[in-house]
């Protein structure tokens, strides 16, 4: 019987993770029944997997340890997975971000079908003063002529709808809504995990009618017909959603002793008590016989007060809400997290 070729491990890796694409499928839903760990959900993700995947590979079939200790060269995915830990801690000690390195799990277990916590490697905390995307000036930032009257259009119109770098190139001019005499995008393609959603224009009077009016010319077309890649998208989503955070925001005083029922990232209830605490009797019903609320329910303070570098911080969550919404997220830390740090 003939001897069977094993392909090369990047091929497997490719084979595996290109097998599991499924644009156009909702994640949400899949969510729900615990079968989004299947599915690759937008092409961007896969080829991002892929890249972290092909480095572990690549590490993998260069080392002479991992030879040593199996008696040849890595030939299978199967034969790796012993060494995912060896490869993270290496990476740690390089000094690679927090982030990153979840990245690199993220995508290790999407290949080995598990979940990040088995491959036993203990990775540091992220922490938001370590975050150096879009804080200060980087190289390509003297590729992006701000002057230029199509790069000035664009940090306008980003700063006003918050989109995404892939969102913006795929917008249309039909994809403006007006309703009740304000203003909204309505994104549906290119979003993040397939997610769709209506985000309000937010700026001046100046600005929004800017905006508008860039649309209304752009008719069936593209608004953007090319996307500068040096423009630092996620800085002027920053600024969005300041914009819409400082919209919404109320006097600390409005909301220091008021509590919020959250059902799956949405406000279902409000209540007032002294001292801001918790009240169980009220909301009794939503709580299980062990003294935790049902799934999917949180009872938390309007007041998020942030700790370690934004120590003395105080946002209301209300507003953080919205802001994180019109971005396309869920969770409301995602903003304090990865967006406030100008506000």
């Amino acid at each position: 019987m003939p001897h069977q070729k094993i392909p090369p491990l990047k091929e497997q890796v490719y084979v595996k993770l290109h097998g599991m694409l499924s644009p156009g499928r909702s994640k949400h839903e899949d969510k729900k029944t615990g079968e989004d760990s299947k599915y690759i959900y937008s092409y961007t993700t896969f080829q991002n997997y892929k890249k972290h995947c092909y480095a572990f590979a690549e590490w993998c079939r260069n080392n002479t340890k991992i030879a040593d200790d199996i008696g040849h060269k890595t030939r299978t995915l199967d034969e790796c997975r012993a060494y995912v830990g060896e490869w993270i801690n290496e990476k740690i000690a390089d000094g690679l971000a927090a982030s990153s390195l979840k990245k690199y799990l993220s995508s290790l277990a999407k290949v080995y079908q598990c979940k990040s916590e088995e491959f036993s490697v203990k990775t540091p905390p992220r922490r938001r003063a370590e975050i150096k995307r879009s804080r200060n000036n980087v190289e390509s930032d003297k590729y992006f002529n701000t002057s230029l009257p199509q790069n000035a259009d664009l940090i306008t119109v980003v700063s006003c709808i918050g989109s995404r770098r892939r969102e913006l190139g795929l917008l249309r001019g039909t994809d403006l809504v007006i309703e009740d005499g304000k203003a909204y995008i309505s994104f549906d393609r290119g979003t993040k995990g397939g997610r769709e959603r209506v985000s309000e224009i937010v700026g001046t009077d100046e600005e929004i009618q800017f905006v508008i009016d860039k649309f209304n010319a752009a008719g069936d077309g593209k608004v953007f017909k090319t996307v500068n890649t040096h423009a630092d998208i996620h800085s002027y989503r920053a600024k969005y959603a300041g914009k819409v955070y400082q919209k919404y925001a109320r006097p600390f005083a409005d909301f220091k002793n008021e509590r919020l029922i959250v059902k799956n990232n949405r406000i279902v209830a409000r209540y007032t008590t002294k001292n801001c605490r918790r009240d169980r009797d009220a909301f009794s019903y939503l709580y299980k016989k062990n003294g935790k609320m049902l799934d999917g329910y949180r009872d938390v303070p309007s007041a998020y007060y942030c700790r370690r570098d934004m120590c003395g911080k105080v946002f209301d969550r209300a507003a953080m809400f919205e802001a994180s919404r019109a971005l396309g997220h869920n969770r409301e830390c995602i903003v304090a997290e990865n967006y406030f740090w100008n506000i």
